[in-house]
């Protein structure tokens, strides 16, 4: 059973709380390390190890900006320290690749504990530049622009990143992270959800961290405000994919979009998932590149949808809607939901 509790965000706002909060969790893991999203410089953010609390005052994961998949970082530190353990502050479609990557092997989580952030969705830079000028630099107009989108439960296109007005679902799983912060449907405010099943609730002594349980209205109400998030975006992404002549992912339409491809890799080498599969196929030509893609095309079924691959395209082709496209006809051909749990078997191997 899943438990929910409230932490009260009081006068320094709910970016302070948060960080108090994960200080705490820290401490009640008995983790010493702990990777999190940190404010480098203006309207900059990373995914940095916080050790010994270090830094937290930078730690800041409602800022909703995206610069990298937190999961390249993380696979790196798990190779480097697999006995080490430590506590991951991810995004949902980060969550998403990080149980891909454990499902192949590829990745332990047997010493991480995920911690899975209600995404606000993230926004291009010229969204946050243009929007600096007005607001004298400060970051903190994008946390509340952004939170109280999530308060309501609605989305916003204009300055958002390709991948999130796709991404239907804004909430990482519970099966698939271990602890969840509630945002979406919160008077988030006031108060952040923390959610968690039984055993980890009383593990880490989560009453201890938070200010009271959660009633039943506020629990529900987080759950109907994704739900109709969900639907939303869902709409969205199918507008989206018809005026970009992918729905049904025909292949003449995406070998249309693909033509521009300069096969640089960029896309491959930013993607916590892909850079070992295709990174050969690029030095024997495009049409061997598509190629592999095409022969590749049940992996997308479980895409995080992180969308950095599309980040890093200079040339601009929608490769967020063309693994959407694609990825939804292998999810409902196959009957998966991609990335619920580490524990759930591959698609393409039942």
């Amino acid at each position: 059973m899943l438990v929910s509790r409230v932490l009260e965000v009081g006068e320094a706002g709910p970016v302070a709380a948060l960080q108090a909060f994960l200080a705490g969790l820290v401490q009640a893991t008995g983790t010493s390390r702990m990777l999190a999203p940190v404010v480098v410089e203006d309207g900059v953010v990373n995914a940095e190890v916080i050790a010994d609390g270090g830094r937290m005052t930078r730690v800041n994961p409602l800022l909703p900006l995206m610069h990298a998949d937190a999961v390249a970082a993380l696979r790196s530190l798990r190779e480097g320290a697999p006995a080490e353990a430590m506590v991951a502050v991810l995004r949902p479609c980060e969550v998403r690749a990080a149980v891909e990557l454990a499902k192949q092997g590829k990745l332990d989580l047997s010493n991480t504990v995920l911690v899975g952030i209600d995404c606000l969705s993230t926004y291009e830079l010229g969204y946050w530049d243009r929007g600096k000028e007005l607001h004298r630099g400060s970051p903190d107009w994008l946390v509340e622009e952004a939170l109280q989108l999530a308060q309501a439960g609605r989305m916003q296109v204009e300055g958002t990143r390709l991948s999130c007005q796709l991404c239907d679902r804004p909430a990482a799983d519970y099966r698939a992270a271990d602890l969840l912060i509630g945002l979406v449907g919160v008077q988030n405010q006031e108060r952040l959800l923390v959610l968690a099943d039984e055993a980890k609730d009383a593990r880490w002594d989560l009453q201890g961290l938070t200010d009271r349980p959660a009633t039943e209205r506020e629990t529900a109400d987080r759950e109907v405000a994704l739900w109709c998030l969900a639907d939303r975006r869902k709409e969205a992404s199918a507008a989206c994919l018809h005026s970009l002549g992918l729905a049904g992912s025909h292949p003449a339409a995406i070998m249309r979009h693909m033509s521009k491809c300069t096969l640089c890799g960029d896309c491959i080498d930013v993607c916590p998932r892909w850079s070992e599969e295709l990174r050969a196929a690029l030095t024997r030509g495009r049409e061997a590149f598509i190629q592999a893609l095409l022969d590749a095309v049940r992996r997308l079924a479980g895409c995080a949808e992180c969308g950095m691959c599309q980040v890093e395209c200079s040339e601009g082709i929608p490769l967020s809607a063309i693994q959407r496209a694609f990825g939804l006809q292998v999810q409902n051909r196959m009957h998966s939901a991609a990335s619920r749990d580490s524990r759930d078997p591959l698609p393409w191997t039942t």
